[in-house]
């Protein structure tokens, strides 16, 4: 087998991608490091949501949209729930348009954007 098993460093894209696809970064191995072990898109997108709120004893503060809860806030420019089914490599182009966190906008990507 080729090239490393796939885990996940600080990009959210490569790790929605290792998550449903068992590959790392170079597409390999083909067929997944063991396969059966794929997440679907919303497991792999509660990962960074709902379980993580789970895992850090924050579920009744974060971690979901809700009123009354924290509201912090990541723009994607693909819909990683259509982009896992349909074509799970893709996310790997993936790139983040805008952070919110308490209601501020922390980042906004602007290098595609013109001012109209």
């Amino acid at each position: 087998m080729r090239g490393a098993p796939p885990g996940s460093d600080h990009n959210i894209f490569y790790g929605l991608h290792a998550a449903m696809t068992r590959r790392n970064k170079e597409r390999e191995p083909k067929e997944g490091w063991y396969p059966n072990q794929c997440l679907t898109p919303e497991e792999s997108l509660r990962g960074y949501t709902s379980w993580g709120a789970y895992a850090a004893h924050e579920e009744l503060e974060t971690g979901i949209l809700a009123p009354g809860r924290k509201a912090d806030v990541t723009v994607m420019d693909l819909d990683p729930f259509v982009i896992g089914e349909e074509d799970p490599g893709a996310l790997l182009s993936g790139n983040i348009e805008m952070t919110i966190v308490a209601g501020t906008v922390v980042h906004e990507r602007n290098d595609h954007r013109s001012d109209h």
